[in-house]
């Protein structure tokens, strides 16, 4: 992962993963609180169509300071990048979603 940060956004009124424009969204109401900035591509499998490479995903949280400070703390350091090829993305909470990403 490249960075995590608090960032606000309210769009819409959806609520689970929606890939309407540039920044997939895990949404709670149209709500997001955090960006993930992935330092290499993932892809989010669709289950009608191709999947969908990304390297950001806007997250709803409920404590969005703590979420990142226990990201930045599971992350120790630099994290090693990976070999440029997109990842599979599953259905995760994101509090596993910041384990596997540390």
């Amino acid at each position: 992962m490249a960075a995590v940060e608090i960032a606000h956004r309210r769009d819409g009124q959806r609520t689970g993963l929606v890939l309407a424009g540039r920044t997939p969204r895990l949404a709670v109401s149209g709500r997001t609180d955090v960006i993930l900035r992935l330092a290499d591509p993932v892809n989010i499998d669709r289950p009608l169509g191709e999947p969908v490479p990304v390297t950001e995903l806007a997250i709803a949280v409920d404590d969005p300071a703590r979420f990142v400070a226990d990201v930045e703390a599971a992350r120790g350091g630099p994290v090693p990048r990976g070999h440029g090829q997109p990842m599979p993305l599953a259905w995760v909470t994101p509090a596993e979603l910041a384990e596997a990403l540390a």
